[in-house]
């Protein structure tokens, strides 16, 4: 990303060179680049797996972001921080019970802390969100929202739901940046009595 973004691109430049490239492209480039960046530091997984941060080494990002809807992690400096024992990971164990100074997990061992975050996950649809925002009779109408359809595009976003009147948008803050000018533009159409036909 580091090739995209930097003080010599302009930032709506490097996003349309992230954006406009087929996810198929992105996947192989992706794993091509991040597999060999992991490969490069093994002791930076293997600290983190002792600490008992759960890794996935060579995986996938493109699954992570568009098919998963998340699990990825970008190091900001945390990384470090919990091979060292500074930030403690507890992934093999069930919590039972806070104690007075923690957690007790269900191995019988209590892990003492001054703050205690839960990282359990999440459920990855917006159907589920619309459902309830906007109730059943909406969100039974609206698309799959995100995740790979068989033609290779993000299933749902920036373009109409399947609802009247109903665009979704997710991801990250270059979808936000680069995407949401053609979500105001079906937008347009559709007011102007000249809605944009959908093709995919």
């Amino acid at each position: 990303m580091a090739v995209s973004w930097n003080a010599d691109i302009p930032t709506e430049v490097a996003d349309e060179m992230m954006l406009t490239v087929p996810l198929a492209v992105s996947r192989l480039v992706s794993m091509l680049v991040l597999n060999g960046m992991a490969k490069a530091e093994p002791e930076r997984f293997d600290a983190l797996e002792k600490a008992g941060f759960k890794v996935i080494r060579y995986g996938d990002i493109i699954y992570q972001i568009f098919d998963r809807f998340g699990g990825h992690y970008m190091d900001v400096g945390a990384s470090e921080k919990i091979a060292k024992g500074l930030i403690k990971v507890k992934s093999d164990a069930l919590p039972v019970h806070y104690t007075e100074e923690g957690l007790m997990f269900n191995d019988g061992r209590e892990l003492k802390a001054d703050v205690i975050v839960f990282a359990t996950g999440f459920v990855g649809t917006m159907k589920d969100t619309i459902r309830e925002m906007l109730g059943s009779e909406v969100a039974d109408r609206v698309e799959d929202f995100w995740g790979i359809n068989e033609e290779g595009e993000l299933k749902g976003a920036f373009k109409p739901s399947g609802h009247p009147n109903l665009w979704m948008h997710g991801g990250t803050t270059t979808h936000a940046r680069y995407m949401s000018r053609f979500i105001a533009l079906q937008i347009r159409a559709a007011l102007d009595g000249t809605p944009i036909p959908v093709l995919a």
